[in-house]
């Protein structure tokens, strides 16, 4: 599964190591870390699934090659369960396209497993579905220039992912829109960000004792009229192997939880304020369970409060 795909689940399991926290932990805090899942959904109830399985929908296809002279298709698919990629004005847009920068026009994809199929000639070959949103789908079709753009990001997933090496030189072909039978992939759900208004905000005093890993500023991924906000990184226990990592990020632009999009997969979390007001990167030195990743938003405060758990292997599903 492509490593940005969107996270997120309520979840029952409580974090038994954190039972009382320390004495001196922030309240709203100790909380999170007692159970996540609080700050995922409102109210109680049973745990959404951590992941959806999508069949994709026949979109274009590509004929390419390997490095290696392979013949290589990339069945180009839809779903609406792909989140759609940040809006960007005609401007920015020419600017990705101008420089080749794609963290200024970021679009959300489900990488599948390679899978052998026969071309019109009886000859093997290799296929990849590629599945992107309905918007990302329509906007490749609608806008000048895009279509370079997407394909060139695809083939650099492609390559990520499964450690190969394909030309450059493809010809999408008119009347073909998928080589072989297109696979079904899972994709993680994005987490769900609760607001809490001001009257029933927890107290949001600040620990006595440091746990502060790093405070400063996230890496400019959002493009250039993304403000990269102020935020808090923390761990529990501070030495060591954490077993939680906290992000609290300040937003002082943001009205409402519902304009936020917050992605995490392996050691790599990302959070988007749209219409492009925020955008924070982060890499963390130990990969997180996105399963109980909990999320809450104060009102009040404008302040972000993520915990992480940190997961027990490199692979967390």
């Amino acid at each position: 599964m492509d490593e940005l795909l969107n996270i997120g689940a309520k979840v029952e399991k409580e974090a038994s190591t954190a039972e009382d926290g320390p004495a001196d932990m922030d309240p709203f805090l100790t909380e999170l870390l007692k159970n996540p899942a609080t700050a995922m959904a409102d109210g109680a109830g049973p745990a959404e699934a951590t992941s959806l399985l999508v069949t994709p929908v026949p979109g274009i296809c590509l004929k390419t090659e390997s490095r290696t002279g392979e013949k290589v298709f990339v069945n180009l698919c839809r779903s609406e369960h792909v989140p759609p990629p940040p809006s960007v004005t005609d401007a920015e847009l020419a600017h990705a396209l101008a420089t080749g920068d794609n963290s200024t026009y970021r679009i959300p994809m489900s990488v599948g497993e390679p899978h052998a199929e026969l071309d019109t000639a009886k000859k093997g070959c290799t296929a990849y579905d590629v599945i992107v949103s309905e918007e990302a789908f329509a906007q490749l079709q609608a806008r000048e220039g895009i279509k370079e753009f997407i394909v060139e990001l695809i083939l650099c997933h492609i390559e990520a992912k499964h450690n190969t090496a394909l030309s450059r030189d493809y010809k999408v072909l008119g009347k073909r829109k998928r080589m072989g039978q297109l696979q079904q992939q899972r994709i993680r759900r994005r987490t769900t960000i609760r607001e809490v208004h001001a009257p029933n905000a927890p107290n949001t005093t600040r620990p006595s004792k440091p746990r502060i890993e790093e405070v400063g500023k996230g890496e400019d991924d959002g493009g250039p009229t993304a403000e990269i906000p102020s935020y808090t990184l923390l761990k529990e226990p501070a030495e060591g192997r954490p077993e939680f990592y906290i992000v609290e990020v300040e937003l002082p632009k943001v009205a409402s939880a519902a304009t936020m999009t917050l992605d995490v997969g392996g050691r790599r979390f990302e959070l988007a304020s749209h219409p492009r007001k925020y955008f924070l990167g982060l890499d963390f030195e130990y990969p997180v369970d996105h399963r109980e990743t909990g999320a809450q938003f104060n009102k009040k405060t404008k302040r972000l409060t993520v915990t992480l758990p940190v997961g027990d292997a490199e692979g967390v599903p």
